[in-house]
């Protein structure tokens, strides 16, 4: 899995990079996998968060390689919101 991009929007006014300030993100990444008729694909999706509700918004399968992208909302949504996750709080760590 690799993390392409993150888009942070702040709260208008905000003054530091801190959960509290945070308004919505959008986050793309890329899922690596191992299948049987396949034995190698790919899923480049992204995952859109609404901090005032407190929950993931939108999700696009941007590209997938390998399984239709029926399968992949079924499956690849529930683990990318799981790194999505991670790596907002990989990022506030580091801020």
């Amino acid at each position: 899995m690799t993390v392409d991009s993150v888009q942070i929007v702040w709260t208008e006014g905000s003054h530091a990079f801190a959960r509290e300030n945070l308004h919505k993100y959008r986050i793309e990444l890329t899922l690596y996998w191992h299948g049987i008729v396949r034995t190698f694909g790919q899923t480049r999706m992204a995952l859109s968060y609404n901090a005032k509700l407190g929950e993931f918004t939108g999700q696009e399968v941007l590209l997938t390689k390998g399984i239709t992208k029926t399968d992949v909302r079924r499956v690849a949504t529930a683990v990318g919101v799981l790194i999505a996750k991670s790596a907002l709080e990989a990022f506030l760590a580091d801020q």
